[in-house]
């Protein structure tokens, strides 16, 4: 047994070296690494880099302080259509840890605006895989692209309301004849 053991590590000795090479030469190992998630850009266009896992509530509070431009679009929308004290701002969702950019305690409902960073393929898969983890955990996620956030806000202002319970909307005006 013991020289089985010996023979497997001369041979893995001999053998990484030459593996490694063969991998470097094929560009395997200098390959591009992906690319960092982008800066976070504020409304103001402040860069604001992005946190690792333990500096979450520092980022939260920096994210409030300095909204994106989307995110300020529809804190307005909230505010103009008087629905925004349902909602908070850059909310840590437990367990997961996730960072809401608008949470409605009361509806369980989560709100997120999403930029054109979140239209690329691997930001979508982390985006389906956020959702399901929220969707688990008895939230109802509504997402919202700036796109639409820009060009027809009623029509993103109706999908939230349509995900808010009834009790929760302000009364509408009754039309006078």
């Amino acid at each position: 047994m013991l020289v089985i053991f010996v023979l497997v590590v001369i041979v893995s000795a001999c053998l990484i070296p030459v593996a490694m090479r063969w991998l470097r030469e094929q560009g395997g190992l200098d390959a591009p690494k992906p690319a960092k998630p982008p800066l976070r850009r504020s409304h103001r266009g402040e860069d604001i880099p992005r946190p690792g896992r333990k500096d979450k509530f520092a980022y939260a509070k920096q994210m409030l302080a300095n909204p994106t431009g989307p995110e300020w679009a529809m804190w307005r929308l909230l505010k103009k259509a008087g629905i925004s004290h349902l909602f908070r701002r850059q909310w840590k969702i437990y367990p997961s840890g996730y960072i809401a950019d608008f949470y409605c305690h009361d509806a369980r409902l989560v709100l997120e605006v999403d930029g054109p960073y979140h239209e690329e393929p691997i930001q979508r898969e982390k985006d389906r895989a956020r959702d399901t983890v929220m969707l688990k955990a008895g939230l109802t996620v509504v997402r919202v692209t700036s796109e639409e956030l820009f060009k027809s806000p009623d029509v993103a202002l109706s999908r939230i309301q349509k995900a808010l319970p009834p009790h929760l909307l302000p009364p509408q005006p009754v039309p006078r004849h």
